[in-house]
């Protein structure tokens, strides 16, 4: 059901009033059954490939960019978490920053590098002083999917692809 609510909505940017309603029922009623009391222990380590999100600023992403996958890789033994936005071309946008366990659900991070690859040549840039982040909480998450609702109130829905 999750899945086919959200085909079709170009990772949330293209989804209409009716196909959010349903896309948050599924949610609810997934969040309700989570398999996992504590993911923050182990089933979120891996790379999670985005099916769906509300976050408005990755959808001026979709609209801006020749975007291909946006991907989120957590490394929990080494707590780090890498944001990717692939492009056509050889091109990407990632952002890197250590990650802190603040619950059994709960992640921060704040980001400590941005990689820009542009016809495979990149460059890494420092954020500054006040490093954009924040934290994610998931609500669900199982072998092959994970929903997480962030700091800013958004919806994010990730599928695995690497274990």
């Amino acid at each position: 059901m999750l899945v086919q609510c959200v085909q079709g909505t170009n990772c949330g940017r293209d989804a209409d009033a009716h196909q959010r309603k349903a896309l948050e029922e599924a949610v609810v009623a997934l969040e309700r059954r989570n398999p996992s009391k504590r993911p923050t222990s182990g089933p979120l380590a891996g790379r999670w490939r985005l099916i769906y999100t509300s976050e408005t600023s990755v959808h001026r992403f979709l609209t801006l960019l020749p975007v291909t996958d946006i991907y989120q890789t957590i490394d929990l033994d080494k707590k780090r978490v890498q944001n990717l936005i692939q492009c056509r071309g050889y091109s990407s946008i990632a952002a890197e920053a250590p990650l802190v366990i603040q619950g059994p659900r709960r992640l921060s991070y704040f980001f400590d590098v941005f990689i820009f690859t542009l016809l495979g040549l990149s460059v890494r840039v420092s954020p500054g002083k006040t490093p954009p982040g924040g934290w994610q909480e998931t609500t669900y998450v199982d072998k092959s999917y994970k929903i997480v609702r962030n700091s800013q109130s958004d919806l994010l829905i990730m599928e695995k692809v690497v274990p």
